[in-house]
């Protein structure tokens, strides 16, 4: 049997992609598990509010019953706000 034209297969190529590529829109409230690729220390400013750090996704992201964010996908995220530790548990002064 003789292969397709080069048409042919190039055609059939952009059909697939053509009917796999959608838009998923993911809602506001949906909570996406990260875990940092960098200890996060929060002694002597190692750590600020604002900076960037190394993430991966935690656990699959699903949406309508279709994973949209794959568990181990890399990413950065913004560290929105951290608690300093007090030193055996007791209070600052």
């Amino acid at each position: 049997m003789a292969p397709p034209p080069p048409d042919a297969v190039g055609d059939s190529a952009a059909a697939v992609a053509q009917s796999t590529t959608e838009t998923i829109k993911i809602p506001a409230d949906t909570r996406i598990l990260m875990a940092t690729k960098e200890e996060l220390i929060g002694k002597k400013g190692a750590i600020s509010e604002g900076q960037r750090v190394r993430a991966e996704v935690w656990k699959d992201v699903v949406v309508d019953g279709r994973v949209v964010i794959a568990k181990g996908t890399n990413a950065v995220v913004k560290v929105d706000f951290f608690k300093r530790n007090k030193i055996a548990g007791r209070k600052g002064k």
